[in-house]
């Protein structure tokens, strides 16, 4: 996660805060009031994220999509659902990669970021 989050940071410029490991979930949600878009696993700062109408991009893998998925004109969640294995929930992948999140490039998630800040 780190490879990629500094790829963002890097791709985004002052646009960016990267907090990969660097903050508590109470410094989060009272930061990711401030933000103009998140990007998160399924996880807190995912749904601290969009209920507080954050434009949220969330990478959910094998986490189920018909419960974890973000809500509203200003969230995505790449997920699983298309796949033969969807919705799994398995902590190892049974094909034997993360392909449910490893097809989920940067320039994917920058261009899917520009798209919800209408960039």
């Amino acid at each position: 996660m780190q490879e990629r989050a500094a790829f963002l940071d890097k791709f985004l410029g002052n646009n960016c805060i990267n907090l990969v490991g660097r903050t508590s979930l109470g410094e989060v949600i009272n930061i990711v009031r401030r933000t103009n878009l998140t990007l998160s696993d399924d996880g807190g700062l995912l749904h601290a994220s969009w209920i507080n109408h954050v434009p949220t991009i969330g990478f959910l893998g094998s986490s189920p999509s018909y419960w974890s998925m973000p809500l509203g004109d200003k969230s995505f969640g790449f997920n699983s659902a298309d796949l033969p294995c969807r919705d799994c929930l398995r902590s190892v992948c049974i094909w034997g990669d993360n392909r449910c999140l490893d097809r989920v490039t940067p320039e994917i998630v920058c261009k899917k970021a520009k798209k919800l800040l209408e960039l």
